[in-house]
């Protein structure tokens, strides 16, 4: 293992508690970001356009 991996290894571990907290609200807030993202914004795009190829969606989409 690098001394980079170690070092924020070590640093996760030694953690007190309020960074602890503080880390868990973080990741949280991130996972209800995507969520609502995901529901709001990009509900059914990838089913809309599953017949097409990846490549020839994203091209339409892009000069329109």
């Amino acid at each position: 293992m690098t001394n980079f991996l170690k070092m924020y290894r070590d640093g996760f571990s030694r953690m007190d508690k309020t960074s602890r907290r503080l880390w868990i609200i973080i990741l949280i807030k991130i996972l209800i970001m995507f969520g609502v993202l995901k529901l709001f914004f990009f509900q059914g795009y990838f089913s809309r356009h599953a017949d097409k190829r990846p490549e020839q969606a994203v091209f339409e989409n892009l000069t329109k």
